[in-house]
């Protein structure tokens, strides 16, 4: 999948995996995403926007952490994982209202 729509100056492997990942989970109704790193700054800090902005489109949920190590990043990540749960609920009774809505108007 072609990433030049979209970022121009794909000079680096691992940013570029990002952004075709962004598309791909955009055109599957059935992905979420999850974006880790380490540090807010850095080689894949330019395309943070654009991640976004794909994935807002396209509504895909999406969960962005861009500061990991901050401070004490094991005591954070049980009530991240609480809200990537809680958010995939809220997407899946969406999902599903959806389809009951398809069904009906059928």
């Amino acid at each position: 999948m072609n990433i030049r729509d979209v970022w121009m100056r794909n000079f680096n492997r691992n940013t570029n995996h990002k952004i075709w990942a962004a598309k791909v989970a955009a055109r599957h109704p059935n992905l979420a995403v999850i974006d880790l790193s380490s540090f807010k700054c850095g080689h894949d800090a330019p395309t943070y926007s654009y991640i976004g902005n794909i994935l807002d489109a396209s509504e895909t949920p999406h969960f962005l952490f861009h500061d990991i190590d901050q401070n004490k990043p094991g005591a954070t990540f049980k009530i991240r994982i609480q809200t990537i749960e809680y958010f995939l609920r809220l997407e899946e009774e969406r999902l599903k209202e959806r389809a009951n809505a398809a069904v009906t108007h059928a």
